[in-house]
């Protein structure tokens, strides 16, 4: 579980880029739009959301809906490819954006860990596996000498 974390973050970031990069699509092709009217941006929204047209007040809602979206992808994006790979997991659970975990998690494939950080991964999880199977098994192996000891403490009272 510990090896595919790393897997998963990497799946995850590379949905995340794509995700941002169609976002700044949509951002500048209404940023042109706007500039072709000899408008900054933030005055196209304003003037398309205070338009009379229900249909024109949408599209301005959704313009700004847009750039919002755009900006918090593109600064989780940005933090994550910053970070060390090995840090990238932690970095998803931080803030995750909800919908591109779920489709990440639709998607996703398990794979056998190749780069440091999975291998570190693997080697923690197995070292913690390891560690509660251990643990479990001891517990197991008191219980029975405890058993066997009190049967034997019976058979001979």
């Amino acid at each position: 579980m510990f090896s595919q974390s790393a897997e998963f973050s990497q799946q995850y970031l590379q949905r995340l880029g794509g995700a941002t990069d169609e976002m700044r699509a949509v951002v500048e092709r209404f940023d042109a739009s706007a500039r072709a009217e000899q408008l900054p941006p933030d005055t196209a929204i304003a003037k398309l959301k205070a338009s009379a047209d229900t249909l024109a007040a949408r599209q301005g809602r959704n313009a700004e809906i847009n750039q919002q979206r755009y900006r918090e992808l593109a600064a989780q994006y940005r933090t994550m490819l910053g970070s060390a790979p090995v840090m990238r997991p932690f970095e998803l659970l931080q803030a995750p954006d909800w919908p591109l975990v779920k489709r990440t998690g639709d998607d996703y494939r398990p794979a056998i860990p190749t780069t440091g950080d999975g291998v570190l991964f693997a080697l923690f999880g197995f070292i913690v596996g390891w560690g509660c199977g251990a643990s479990a098994h001891g517990a197991v192996s008191i219980r029975r000498r405890r058993r066997r000891r009190q049967a034997a403490l019976e058979r001979n009272a």
